[in-house]
């Protein structure tokens, strides 16, 4: 019950993202403030969505981006004041920066080694820290899976550093400004910032991938797309077949691995290596086979899609 409730939140959360993404096409002013608008709730909501201020922001949308961090405010500020007054919100967005943003931020500290985050997966492979842990007789028992055992600050660190290559490799990767937000290759670059919102948060549950969802959407794309070659249409179909076999294993299915099979299926990255197999599949590999698809030409109508097909 608790899962479905998260879930029900993190579809919520989702809701002002995408809305946000179609507006951002539509590159009138009132488009783009609406939706800056509605990035600022997502990340009022849930900070992650904050990469999509910064993917704006690096695509030169100032209007969206700037509107987003202002709005930002409001959703934060001003909306609860006005309910709660001005020193108790004060008061408790200070606590809270303080618990849930301040350590992983100025210090790289990850404090749920169990999520599908990749600083969770170094902390419990290269920590001694528990995966999971039972209690058997009254006495608590710790499961493990490290191959090392180093200082938590230290995997802090790697994890950090591995998190900025990835930062400098997407920027470079959407570098070339976009002829129109409706072009295909802007479904793909969106798909790659939600697939780094997952894999680099703090915590990413395993109901936080209803977001990927986009990087999916993407995938779709080539799927469905004749003009692309067998070998990348074979590649992507293949690794979204396991992304839906695997992750299936985070639910009670795994418990025909056993006990703790659930538990031992999340602890190995159930969501997060699947979710770089399609990441890798369709946004690097198929975003590049040819930049006459996927670079340049607007996305067709659906009308046209199927009197097309």
């Amino acid at each position: 019950m608790l899962d479905m409730q998260q879930g029900q939140v993190n579809f919520l959360v989702l809701i002002p993202i995408v809305a946000a993404l179609l507006f951002v096409q539509n590159e009138t002013a009132g488009s783009d403030a609406l939706a800056g608008l509605l990035i600022g709730l997502a990340v009022a909501l849930k900070v992650t969505p904050l990469a999509f201020a910064a993917y704006c922001f690096w695509k030169r949308r100032w209007a969206v981006a700037l509107t987003a961090i202002g709005s930002l405010a409001v959703w934060l500020l001003v909306v609860p004041a006005a309910v709660f007054g001005w020193d108790q919100t004060v008061r408790w967005l200070g606590q809270w920066v303080g618990i849930m943003i301040e350590p992983y931020v100025t210090r790289g500290e990850v404090l749920y080694p169990m999520s599908q985050s990749f600083g969770s997966f170094t902390l419990r492979l290269l920590t001694a820290l528990p995966v999971f842990e039972t209690s058997e007789g009254g006495i608590p028992y710790g499961h493990y899976m490290n191959v090392l055992q180093l200082n938590e600050t230290i995997v802090s660190r790697v994890a950090v550093s591995i998190m900025v290559a990835v930062v400098f490799a997407g920027l470079w990767w959407t570098r070339r400004a976009l002829p129109t937000m409706k072009c295909r290759r802007y479904l793909f670059e969106i798909g790659g910032v939600t697939a780094f919102m997952l894999w680099f948060s703090e915590r990413t549950w395993v109901h936080h991938y209803v977001a990927f969802v986009l990087t999916r959407c993407a995938a779709g794309t080539i799927l469905s797309d004749p003009a692309r070659s067998e070998r990348a249409r074979s590649l992507v179909r293949k690794s979204l077949v396991l992304f839906a076999v695997v992750t299936v294993f985070a639910s009670d299915a795994g418990r025909l691995f056993g006990r703790h099979g659930v538990e031992w299926a999340q602890a190995v990255g159930v969501f997060l290596w699947p979710s770089v197999i399609v990441t890798v599949a369709a946004i690097v590999l198929g975003a590049h086979e040819s930049a006459a698809i996927a670079g340049t030409k607007p996305v067709e109508s659906f009308e046209a899609l199927h009197q097309s097909r």
